[in-house]
Protein backbone atom coordinates (compact mmCIF):
# COMPACT_ATOMS: atom_id res chain seq x y z
CA UNK A 1 0.00 0.00 0.00
CA UNK A 2 1.24 3.75 -0.36
CA UNK A 3 0.20 4.47 2.94
CA UNK A 4 2.27 3.07 5.89
CA UNK A 5 -0.07 0.67 7.64
CA UNK A 6 -0.24 1.27 11.65
CA UNK A 7 1.09 -0.72 14.14
CA UNK A 8 -1.06 -4.11 13.88
CA UNK A 9 0.89 -5.72 16.75
CA UNK A 10 -1.99 -5.67 19.17
CA UNK A 11 -4.32 -6.63 16.62
CA UNK A 12 -6.31 -9.46 15.12
CA UNK A 13 -5.20 -9.80 11.74
CA UNK A 14 -7.52 -11.56 8.96
CA UNK A 15 -6.40 -12.46 5.17
CA UNK A 16 -9.58 -13.15 2.61
CA UNK A 17 -8.86 -16.23 0.04
CA UNK A 18 -10.99 -16.51 -2.94
CA UNK A 19 -10.04 -19.04 -5.28
CA UNK A 20 -12.01 -18.92 -9.08
CA UNK A 21 -12.25 -22.81 -10.41
CA UNK A 22 -14.09 -20.82 -13.13
CA UNK A 23 -15.31 -17.07 -14.57
CA UNK A 24 -15.82 -15.58 -10.99
CA UNK A 25 -19.21 -14.53 -9.70
CA UNK A 26 -18.35 -10.63 -9.27
CA UNK A 27 -22.08 -9.56 -7.67
CA UNK A 28 -22.15 -12.76 -4.99
CA UNK A 29 -18.42 -11.91 -4.76
CA UNK A 30 -18.34 -8.21 -3.56
CA UNK A 31 -21.50 -8.78 -1.52
CA UNK A 32 -19.26 -11.22 0.89
CA UNK A 33 -16.19 -8.67 0.81
CA UNK A 34 -18.03 -5.97 1.90
CA UNK A 35 -20.33 -7.78 4.78
CA UNK A 36 -16.79 -8.45 6.10
CA UNK A 37 -15.06 -5.62 5.29
CA UNK A 38 -17.74 -2.86 6.12
CA UNK A 39 -18.89 -4.38 9.46
CA UNK A 40 -16.07 -3.79 12.54
CA UNK A 41 -15.94 -5.64 15.47
CA UNK A 42 -13.83 -6.53 18.09
CA UNK A 43 -12.01 -10.21 18.19
CA UNK A 44 -14.46 -12.22 20.42
CA UNK A 45 -11.65 -14.10 22.15
CA UNK A 46 -9.60 -11.69 23.62
CA UNK A 47 -12.05 -8.09 22.41
CA UNK A 48 -8.77 -7.19 20.12
CA UNK A 49 -9.42 -4.71 17.53
CA UNK A 50 -9.75 -6.87 14.03
CA UNK A 51 -7.82 -6.66 10.72
CA UNK A 52 -9.21 -7.54 7.69
CA UNK A 53 -6.78 -6.58 4.82
CA UNK A 54 -8.81 -4.56 2.75
CA UNK A 55 -7.70 -6.76 -0.54
CA UNK A 56 -9.00 -10.15 -1.36
CA UNK A 57 -6.42 -12.55 -2.62
CA UNK A 58 -7.37 -14.34 -5.55
CA UNK A 59 -6.35 -16.34 -7.84
CA UNK A 60 -8.12 -18.05 -11.22
CA UNK A 61 -8.06 -22.01 -11.86
CA UNK A 62 -7.66 -23.81 -8.59
CA UNK A 63 -6.53 -27.44 -10.41
CA UNK A 64 -4.93 -29.36 -8.95
CA UNK A 65 -4.85 -27.25 -5.59
CA UNK A 66 -2.34 -25.21 -7.40
CA UNK A 67 -4.74 -22.23 -6.77
CA UNK A 68 -5.19 -22.78 -3.50
CA UNK A 69 -1.46 -23.01 -2.78
CA UNK A 70 -0.58 -19.64 -4.58
CA UNK A 71 -3.05 -18.29 -2.10
CA UNK A 72 -0.97 -19.06 1.12
CA UNK A 73 2.25 -18.60 -0.56
CA UNK A 74 0.87 -14.81 -1.53
CA UNK A 75 -0.50 -14.27 2.07
CA UNK A 76 3.04 -14.99 3.50
CA UNK A 77 4.95 -12.94 0.90
CA UNK A 78 1.93 -10.47 1.78
CA UNK A 79 3.41 -10.43 5.33
CA UNK A 80 7.01 -9.97 4.72
CA UNK A 81 6.09 -6.91 2.79
CA UNK A 82 3.84 -5.15 4.75
CA UNK A 83 5.65 -6.36 8.22
CA UNK A 84 1.95 -7.55 9.57
CA UNK A 85 1.48 -11.17 10.91
CA UNK A 86 -1.85 -12.84 9.43
CA UNK A 87 -3.66 -15.09 12.55
CA UNK A 88 -5.98 -16.71 9.98
CA UNK A 89 -7.01 -17.00 6.63
CA UNK A 90 -10.58 -16.94 5.90
CA UNK A 91 -11.33 -19.18 2.48
CA UNK A 92 -14.52 -17.56 0.51
CA UNK A 93 -15.67 -19.50 -2.70
CA UNK A 94 -17.13 -16.68 -5.41
CA UNK A 95 -20.63 -18.54 -5.65
CA UNK A 96 -20.79 -18.37 -1.54
CA UNK A 97 -22.64 -15.47 0.37
CA UNK A 98 -21.87 -15.28 3.77
CA UNK A 99 -23.87 -13.79 6.69
CA UNK A 100 -22.24 -10.39 7.85
CA UNK A 101 -21.40 -12.29 11.12
CA UNK A 102 -19.68 -15.01 9.43
CA UNK A 103 -15.58 -14.10 10.24
CA UNK A 104 -16.55 -13.01 13.95
CA UNK A 105 -18.89 -16.23 14.66
CA UNK A 106 -16.23 -18.42 13.06
CA UNK A 107 -13.12 -17.06 15.20
CA UNK A 108 -15.36 -16.96 18.36
CA UNK A 109 -14.65 -20.91 18.35
CA UNK A 110 -10.82 -20.81 18.37
CA UNK A 111 -10.22 -23.68 16.48
CA UNK A 112 -7.31 -24.50 13.94
CA UNK A 113 -9.80 -25.07 11.54
CA UNK A 114 -13.44 -23.86 11.40
CA UNK A 115 -16.39 -24.37 8.63
CA UNK A 116 -19.15 -22.39 8.14
CA UNK A 117 -22.35 -24.34 7.61
CA UNK A 118 -23.28 -23.98 3.46
CA UNK A 119 -25.05 -26.10 1.08
CA UNK A 120 -24.57 -27.72 -2.61
CA UNK A 121 -26.13 -25.70 -5.57
CA UNK A 122 -27.54 -28.74 -7.08
CA UNK A 123 -31.06 -30.23 -6.25
CA UNK A 124 -30.92 -31.93 -2.96
CA UNK A 125 -28.84 -28.99 -1.59
CA UNK A 126 -27.34 -31.40 1.10
CA UNK A 127 -24.94 -29.68 3.41
CA UNK A 128 -20.98 -29.46 2.20
CA UNK A 129 -19.88 -31.77 5.44
CA UNK A 130 -18.96 -35.41 5.68
CA UNK A 131 -19.01 -38.28 8.02
CA UNK A 132 -16.73 -41.68 7.44
CA UNK A 133 -19.17 -43.97 6.84
CA UNK A 134 -16.84 -46.37 8.88
CA UNK A 135 -17.51 -49.10 6.31
CA UNK A 136 -14.59 -51.32 6.27
CA UNK A 137 -15.21 -52.85 2.68
CA UNK A 138 -15.26 -49.28 1.67
CA UNK A 139 -13.14 -47.10 3.56
CA UNK A 140 -12.82 -43.94 1.93
CA UNK A 141 -16.69 -43.78 1.45
CA UNK A 142 -18.30 -40.63 3.75
CA UNK A 143 -22.19 -39.48 4.20
CA UNK A 144 -23.25 -36.03 3.87
CA UNK A 145 -24.02 -34.95 7.30
CA UNK A 146 -27.98 -33.97 7.02
CA UNK A 147 -28.85 -33.87 10.79
CA UNK A 148 -26.85 -31.12 13.10
CA UNK A 149 -27.98 -28.97 15.78
CA UNK A 150 -28.96 -25.35 15.39
CA UNK A 151 -26.09 -22.87 16.11
CA UNK A 152 -23.74 -25.11 17.63
CA UNK A 153 -20.14 -26.57 16.00
CA UNK A 154 -19.99 -30.08 15.55
CA UNK A 155 -16.94 -32.20 14.56
CA UNK A 156 -16.90 -33.84 11.27
CA UNK A 157 -14.56 -35.79 8.96
CA UNK A 158 -14.82 -33.56 5.97
CA UNK A 159 -16.26 -29.96 4.79
CA UNK A 160 -15.92 -27.80 1.93
CA UNK A 161 -13.55 -24.91 1.62
CA UNK A 162 -16.53 -22.53 0.61
CA UNK A 163 -16.74 -21.20 3.88
CA UNK A 164 -13.26 -21.93 6.01
CA UNK A 165 -11.67 -20.08 8.74
CA UNK A 166 -7.90 -21.86 9.23
CA UNK A 167 -5.72 -20.30 11.49
CA UNK A 168 -2.41 -19.47 9.57
CA UNK A 169 -0.18 -21.70 12.11
CA UNK A 170 -1.59 -25.09 10.72
CA UNK A 171 0.37 -23.79 7.43
CA UNK A 172 3.41 -22.27 8.99
CA UNK A 173 3.57 -26.14 10.75
CA UNK A 174 3.33 -27.86 7.38
CA UNK A 175 6.67 -27.75 5.90
CA UNK A 176 7.58 -27.44 2.91
CA UNK A 177 4.90 -26.40 0.26
CA UNK A 178 2.75 -27.41 -1.00
CA UNK A 179 -0.31 -27.59 1.53
CA UNK A 180 -2.49 -28.64 -0.69
CA UNK A 181 -2.29 -31.77 -2.89
CA UNK A 182 -4.99 -33.17 -5.22
CA UNK A 183 -6.20 -36.64 -5.30
CA UNK A 184 -9.30 -38.15 -6.64
CA UNK A 185 -11.76 -37.53 -4.73
CA UNK A 186 -13.16 -40.26 -1.79
CA UNK A 187 -16.70 -41.99 -2.87
CA UNK A 188 -19.15 -39.86 -1.33
CA UNK A 189 -22.39 -40.85 -0.86
CA UNK A 190 -25.51 -38.69 -2.04
CA UNK A 191 -27.35 -39.34 1.50
CA UNK A 192 -27.17 -38.53 4.84
CA UNK A 193 -25.46 -39.45 7.58
CA UNK A 194 -27.91 -39.99 11.09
Amino acid sequence: PSTPLPDLSGWTCVALLMPHGRPRSEVMNQISVDRLKLRPFADPRNGKPMYIHPYVFETIGDEFARGRNQLVANVFRAEQEMKIKFEFVFWIDDDVIVPETALENLIRHDALICSGLYFMRQPPHLPVAYMDSNDPANPERYWNVTTYPENQVIEVDGVGMGCMLIKTEVFRNLVPDPWFQWKIAPDVHPYGYD
